[in-house]
């Protein structure tokens, strides 16, 4: 290879198309859809790139993009900033370069493919560096499959910042900090519980674990917690991606039928005989139907690589049809996902997961949660409350997750002799950004739901009561 001159793959004309495309679409979110499913650096040309910057900022302050406004916008812009993305004139002739609206996608699938041959020239100059630098061979081969690791997941080797920028960056941070602890908010999302929202919110980026041994409540705790961040009438709506790999879809919408409408979940799933129950299931089935923006994937054993595919799909899905953006992603629950063959361990292949799940809040920009089974040890203790070493397969999920919460239920061990019946201790055992701590929540269980007031009578705790 060396000596040689490669021509970088490149598709000009399809770029210019898919710019000039946009400014023709008359739909905002399909704008925005098109926008959000390009990078700049996949284009080719520079101004490209930085035209498709300004119409996806504008894009995503609600601006009108069209034939006149973004002219117009960028005339506004310094000249030199102007001559770097061709001109006025150079803008106002990229409508008349678009053959047929219907094939941007194509026309992105041509860029983008012409971006990855790039990438992947780029990274094998890089090898042939590697190859010819002098270190040990095995040392060149782990960099060589990391530099290809990287490109596949489309993850720069060459990202960094400097201080101006990194400090520019924090600042900002702090500032949005100090204006959401103003109004009442945090920057993260909330959880449906005020005690654990005075410990941790769930931040962007978050790789949140939430563990039990079975029985405790994790997945109708997760449940709640989609809820609470899918419903559109909430303060704080947004999309949720939920990867259920135990539980049916059906199973699962069972379940927010019951906590919504407070409807027995054993009447629900035996048999639902009053009239008047019927008719509360259908009318909250119907409001969680036009409430929640929520998309669910139960596909047993799913992957790394396909959550990661979904989550894509539905976050388009979401800007389309529901106007916002992908906000939380759920799997319920980490151990029962596809670990690939191999003959690695069973600890090392969680560990594994566990850093793609970490990989995934961080590419997304979106906290993910993801429950998680206990070993055994917790139950042959007289205090069965449990630790961060009763991790199953444990590995790297210690090290990997920002935050680590454990359920446990006094009641569900010490039916008789609890002093706590109908409660459930919310333990956060790591936070960054957060606070360790106990936080006391009320367990409803024939409603599948944690909430914030506590039910201290036993006879109705045991279900006595009607």
């Amino acid at each position: 290879m060396s000596g040689e001159i490669l021509a970088y793959p490149q598709q000009l004309e399809s770029e210019r198309a898919y710019l000039g495309g946009i400014m023709l679409v008359h739909d905002r979110a399909e704008q925005l859809d098109l926008l959000e499913q390009m990078n700049p650096e996949d284009y080719f040309a520079s101004s490209h790139r930085l035209l498709h910057s300004l119409l996806r900022d504008m894009a995503r302050r609600g601006l009108a993009i069209d034939v006149m406004t973004v002219p117009e916008k960028v005339m506004s812009l310094p000249l030199d900033q102007q001559e770097n993305m061709g001109g006025v004139r150079y803008l106002t002739r990229l409508t008349a370069m678009v053959p047929r609206l219907s094939s941007l996608t194509s026309y992105r699938k041509g860029i983008q493919g012409a971006a990855q041959l790039r990438r992947l020239l780029d990274t094998a100059k890089e090898i042939e560096r590697l190859a010819v630098s002098g270190i040990e061979p095995k040392d060149a081969l782990d960099l060589a499959e990391d530099l290809l690791s990287r490109m596949r997941s489309g993850t720069k080797s060459d990202e960094f910042k400097l201080a101006p920028e990194l400090f520019a960056d924090a600042a900002e941070d702090a500032e949005a900090r100090w204006r959401a602890m103003d109004s009442g908010t945090s920057v993260g999302l909330s959880t449906p519980w005020a005690e654990l929202n005075a410990k941790i919110s769930m931040e962007p980026e978050d790789l949140i674990i939430l563990a039990a041994r079975p029985g405790m409540g994790k997945t109708a705790a997760v449940g709640n917690i989609i809820s609470h961040v899918a419903d559109m009438e909430g303060p704080h709506g947004r999309g949720v991606a939920a990867f259920n790999l135990e539980m049916s879809a059906v199973q699962c919408a069972h379940r927010f039928v019951s906590d919504w409408g407070s409807i027995d979940s054993h009447h629900i799933t035996q048999g639902i005989k009053s009239h008047e129950l019927r008719q509360r299931y259908e009318e909250t089935s119907e409001r969680l139907g036009d409430r929640l923006a929520l998309a669910l994937d139960d596909t047993p054993g799913a992957s790394l690589a396909r959550i990661r595919s979904q989550v894509r799909r539905m976050d388009v899905v979401f800007r389309r049809q529901y106007g916002r953006p992908l906000g939380l992603i759920t799997v319920d629950y980490l151990q029962l996902m596809d670990f690939g063959s191999g003959n690695s361990s069973k600890a090392d292949k969680v560990g594994e997961v566990s850093k793609g799940l970490k990989w995934l809040a961080k590419s997304t920009g979106v906290p993910v949660i993801a429950l998680s089974q206990l070993n055994r040890k917790c139950e042959e203790r007289a205090d069965k409350r449990p630790m961060i070493s009763d991790l199953r397969d444990s590995g790297a999920i210690e090290q990997d997750a920002d935050k680590i919460l454990f359920l446990y239920r006094d009641e569900y061990y010490n039916p008789t002799t609890t002093a706590d019946p109908g409660v459930v201790e919310l333990t956060t055992a790591k936070a960054r950004n957060g606070k360790t701590g106990i936080s006391r929540l009320g367990w409803e269980g024939e409603y599948t739901r944690l909430t914030n007031e506590i039910r201290s009578s036993r006879a109705y705790v045991s279900g006595l009561q009607p």
